[in-house]
C-alpha cells in the first residue's frame, strides 16, 4: 500500500478476474494480513 501526494493510496497485488471492472479500473486481490501490516504500519 502506497500513499500518494495527493493523498489517496495505491494498492499492489495479484491482479483479480473477480468481475470486469469499467473502462481504465482493474481490481487486486490482497491477502488479509498484508492489509493488516499496512493499516498496523500506518498507524490505523
Amino acid at each position: 500500500m502506497y500513499r500518494t501526494a495527493t493523498g489517496s493510496f495505491v494498492v499492489q497485488g495479484d491482479v483479480s478476474n473477480a468481475f470486469t471492472t469499467p473502462s481504465g479500473e482493474g481490481l487486486v486481490e490482497i491477502p488479509e494480513a498484508v492489509l493488516r501490516e499496512a493499516f498496523r504500519a500506518l498507524g490505523w
